[in-house]
This record gives structure tokens, sequence and C-alpha cells, in this order.
């Protein structure tokens, strides 16, 4: 299958789409399916879909160290996080876990600045504080901040 700037855009507006729905869609599985089995329908839904839409990846560009090495990350990843949505407490915490998730973009580009000694903007600086002054806000709540209440 070519991949045409239609496909793309439809791709892209697709994985958007699916991602924003993700913790959402997650949690009500889980309900359902159980922790365990909800991530599993997802992941294998989503591997479904990824064959059909793009075909079966081609991996011998890749080294086998970089394949089993972070493919081993990813999957841990998915199933800490699947996991963690599946047995929270309530629909309430579960969206917290999602968004405390949301903040690996930014803890990338700020450990890639550093690692790479990298020259950053202010721009870079202001992202990040507002992240995570919106995590702070966001786990605070409707009470006053304090450090036992964000623990």
């Amino acid at each position: 299958m070519d991949m045409t700037p239609q496909r793309a855009t439809l791709a892209g507006l697709l994985a958007i789409l699916l991602w924003s729905t993700s913790v959402g869609l997650l949690r009500s599985l889980t309900e359902a399916l159980g922790p365990v089995g909800g991530a599993a329908m997802i992941y294998s839904t989503c591997t479904l879909c990824l064959v059909l839409f793009s075909g079966f990846p081609s991996l011998r560009g890749f080294s086998k160290g970089y394949l089993f090495g972070g493919g081993l990350l990813f999957v841990c990843y998915e199933i800490f996080l699947s996991l963690s949505i599946g047995f929270a407490a309530n629909r309430v915490q579960a969206m917290e876990m999602g968004i405390i998730n949301y903040l690996w973009p930014s803890l990338t580009l700020l450990f890639a600045v550093f690692i790479n000694q990298q020259k950053s903007s202010l721009g870079l600086w202001i992202g990040v504080a507002l992240a995570l002054v919106d995590i702070v806000w966001m786990m605070n709540g409707e009470s006053h901040w304090s450090p036992l209440v964000m623990w």
C-alpha cells in the first residue's frame, strides 16, 4: 500500500482521535473486561488495525539491540500505563493517571537538552514549567496545595 498524502492525513487524524480518547477508552474496557483483559483488547485491536492499514513492517533496517531494548521499554511502559489506569480506584483517579502520563513529551525534551548538552530557548523552559504547574493544579483539585495532597 502506497502512502498518499490523503492516507497520511487520515492516519494522522485517526491517531489524534484515538490518542485523545485512549485513557477513557482503556478505563471503560477495563471496567468491562478487567485490567489485563481491557489492555489486551486495546493492544490486540491496535495491532490488527496497524497491520491492515500499513502492512507488516520491515525490521531489517534496525539493529537487534535497538529493537529488543526499545521494544522491551515500550512494552513495559504500555503495561504499566494500562494497569495503572485499570487498577485505579475510580474514574477520576484513572484520568489523573492519564494527565500524569502526558508529561512524557515535556520530560523527553528536557532530558534531551541535558543528555545531549544542547542549547535551549526560553520557550522550552516556559512550556515545561506550564506542564508541571498544570499537573500540580489538576492533581490538587479544589483543595489547597500541600505536599501531602500531592503525594
